[in-house]
């Protein structure tokens, strides 16, 4: 799993944050989440890596990484 909070100055956009958490084993089977709590886990431990105060966000989940 990966985050990455953006910034909009002017034209430009400007990394704010960035963290990188890995999902269970088979979590992900065929773009569905087959295991919900383990995705959960390693969303909320991304948060806690990233240190960002957002929580309004947009989400994609991929088959593999």
């Amino acid at each position: 799993m990966k985050l990455l909070e953006l910034s909009r100055q002017g034209e430009r956009y400007r990394v704010e944050s960035y963290a990188v958490e890995p999902l269970p084993a088979n979590a992900v089977v065929e773009k569905n989440i087959a295991e919900l709590e383990g995705v959960g886990l390693a969303l909320s431990r991304v948060l806690v890596k990233a240190r960002t105060p957002v929580r309004s966000v947009a989400v994609a989940v991929a088959g593999s990484a």
